[in-house]
């Protein structure tokens, strides 16, 4: 989803949730690919958080980051968003590589699993930091 006012990205698997979010300005993106639920084997939590100062929501499989991130910023804990796959062998040959990239100038976390609009935002539309593969996820 896409909230323009406060230039967000939110991702979510509930739909309860998603319903609410469109209710508060974020438009529909629909289903971007497949992820877990509960934990599965080779699947790690993705964590998501929450900065209302900036309207910016984050993801990361990282414990370490996202601690960090929590420690010495305005984010809030909004706790396990999915569950991905790491980069086994076995998520590569099934899955799709899920990119994170940030805008300073927007100061929003953009994420997708297409190579073709990862490097479309980058030199379009100022998602200048290219912050790696968050994960893999099964393409819709």
């Amino acid at each position: 989803m896409w909230n323009p006012d406060i230039t967000d990205h939110f991702y979510t698997i509930n739909v309860t949730e998603y319903e609410d979010y469109a209710t508060k300005g974020y438009l529909r993106d629909g289903i971007a690919g497949y992820v877990f639920a509960e934990a599965q084997p080779n699947a790690e939590a993705l964590f998501r958080l929450w900065n209302p100062e900036i309207g910016d929501h984050f993801y990361t499989r990282n414990v370490t980051e996202r601690n960090h991130v929590l420690n010495t910023t305005k984010y809030k804990d909004g706790g396990v968003a999915c569950y991905l796959y790491t980069g086994t062998a076995e998520a590569q040959s099934c899955g799709q590589p899920l990119y994170r990239l940030y805008s300073p100038g927007n100061t929003d976390h953009f994420y997708t699993g297409s190579q073709q609009e990862k490097e479309r935002w980058m030199k379009h539309l100022n998602y200048t930091q290219d912050e790696g593969i968050t994960g893999w996820f099964l393409p819709y």
